[in-house]
């Protein structure tokens, strides 16, 4: 007779709880900071993670609380001054950010750029606003390699923050190599649809 395959994967205990990249993100931050605020977390993100991994910050004040209601956070109130609320990771986070990141990641990456959807109907506007978006591009760009340097810089000071320039470093490639396919657009625009009446 077969017996039916548990909903977990027929490992014993509870199944693992269902969570979405922002709530191993608050993981992996408690788990490096250690007793953090849900500000705490907001003012990592917005200088770190917040360069390739967008998301909306709301969620740093929700996840918290529900990761403690599974046990893999714990809550502490300050009971003076702000009473600022602290949560720490428990025994059962840190195996289930370690369960995360040793599984394989299998999700191709996505790219939603306003630039690259304009310039698909470059055709239907004028030769001029086609460069005048291609700088408007590469300025937005160059702004961004500038704050790399920053953040490297910053994290350089630090011991326990040179891995994380790690992602930095593909951070500067992809820069780079939007520099290198806007100036493309420059120096060989796309052809304009004559049915528009521009030129």
């Amino acid at each position: 007779m077969v017996r039916p395959q548990r909903a977990n994967g027929g490992r014993k205990g509870p199944a693992r709880p269902k969570l979405g990249p922002s709530a191993y993100l608050v993981l992996g931050f408690i788990a490096e900071l250690g007793p953090s605020t849900p500000y705490d977390l907001k003012r990592a993100v917005s200088r770190s993670i917040a360069y390739f991994w967008d998301f909306p910050h709301s969620q740093l004040y929700v996840e918290p609380e529900r990761l403690a209601r599974l046990g893999l956070l714990t809550e502490n109130q300050e009971e003076n001054g702000r009473r600022r609320r602290l949560f720490s990771i428990t025994d059962a986070g840190r195996e289930e950010l370690r369960h995360w990141l040793e599984s394989p990641s299998r999700e191709q990456t996505e790219v939603r750029d306003l630039g690259l959807l304009k310039l698909y109907f470059a055709g239907l506007t004028s030769p001029e606003r086609i460069r005048q978006m291609a700088d408007e591009q590469i300025a937005l760009h160059e702004e961004r390699l500038a704050e790399y340097d920053a953040l490297s810089e910053e994290m350089a000071r630090y011991e326990h923050l040179r891995p994380h320039q790690v992602p930095i470093r593909m951070g500067y490639l992809h820069e780079q190599a939007w520099l290198a396919f806007w100036q493309s657009v420059i120096d060989d625009p796309p052809v304009t649809n004559p049915r528009t009446g521009r030129s």
